[in-house]
């Protein structure tokens, strides 16, 4: 009992070598390498930090003041209706049923859609509310991009079966050509298929977005001015125009157009930066006029042009209402 009382307590660390080996590896701090190692002839491969004596300490998820907690909401029990209005579909299989409850129920399918955690609950609201009336023409496109989120989502890259996603995305671009747009729902409802479709190709294939950007927004057209009030409700609009004017830029191609939505929008895809595409679809136009025009009063209009948008975009700067602060954690 003197001998314990009296024993030295010594700090352990250890080399990574040791510790992979799991092996006792004692020494102090300032020595350049264990005995151990320097007995069998071996190279210290770094100096572990010392370990703290007791039990490690658990840290609480707490409430940090000044802030306010956001519970991740089940729609298993908030929707109750998901797993009927599934059922009514038409031949539904149970693996399909099983990847479009995974696109609609899980709160982290919804981060590949939209920009930040706060719009999530409204993702999934315009989702299930889609269910009952339009969900023969969505079904497809919902799979296939239920699919994409799952193969994104996976560390294996042999999880997605790319043929039977293929599949779903052909029939999902069958039905889009198909849709007959004449009112603004219908145009939003086009959208909204065309902006699932970009995003699956997009993110599983890789060609061919701006050719669906360009039909949805091109068919979608005659209506924007009786959507633009309601903005909020053509939720992919924005998506489609970033694709489709980014394909513009790179091979220098006209967009179709443009999009209009207040500054003070914070959009669901792409935030404060709404209001950039604006000059981004200028460049492109410009762009696009440099190919066919060698009259040099043209050329010295467009460059004028490109500095107009250079000054704009310099002292541009994000909206902050007030409403902003109530709408973010951080």
């Amino acid at each position: 009992m003197e001998g314990t009382g009296t024993r030295k307590s010594k700090i352990r660390t250890a080399c990574d070598r040791c510790y992979e080996l799991k092996e006792r590896c004692q020494r102090v701090p300032a020595s350049a390498q264990c005995a151990r190692c320097e007995r069998l002839g071996l190279t210290c491969l770094a100096v572990r930090p010392v370990r703290p004596a007791g039990r490690k300490t658990h840290h609480s998820k707490g409430i940090v003041p000044g802030t306010r907690l956001v519970k991740p909401r089940k729609l298993d029990c908030s929707y109750p209706a998901i797993g009927t209005c599934l059922d009514n579909l038409p031949d539904l299989q149970p693996e399909e049923k099983e990847l479009l409850l995974f696109l609609i129920s899980q709160p982290e399918s919804q981060n590949h859609l939209v920009l930040y955690s706060g719009r999530q609950a409204g993702q999934q609201d315009a989702l299930v509310s889609q269910l009952p009336a339009i969900s023969p023409l969505l079904k497809d496109a919902y799979i296939a991009c239920a699919m994409t989120i799952k193969h994104l989502q996976s560390s294996s890259k042999a999880d997605m079966d790319m043929s039977t996603c293929v599949s779903y995305i052909s029939k999902a671009i069958s039905a889009l050509r198909s849709l007959p747009v004449l009112t603004s729902q219908d145009a939003v409802l086009c959208n909204t298929l065309g902006g699932i479709l970009s995003f699956s190709i997009y993110s599983a294939i890789g060609v061919g977005v701006p050719d669906i950007c360009s039909f949805c927004l091109s068919t979608t057209d005659p209506f924007m001015e009786a959507l633009l009030p309601d903005a909020h409700d053509d939720a992919w609009q924005s998506f489609l125009v970033l694709l489709e004017v980014a394909d513009c830029l790179v091979y220098r191609r006209k967009p179709t157009r443009t999009i209009q939505i207040p500054s003070s929008v914070i959009d669901i895809r792409l935030g404060l930066c709404v209001p950039l595409l604006a000059y981004y679809h200028d460049l492109a136009v410009i762009s696009n006029s440099l190919l066919s025009t060698p009259d040099m009063g043209i050329l010295s209009r467009l460059q004028k042009q490109l500095n107009v948008i250079h000054a704009l975009v310099e002292s541009w700067h994000p909206s902050h209402s007030d409403q902003l602060l109530d709408q973010f954690e951080s």
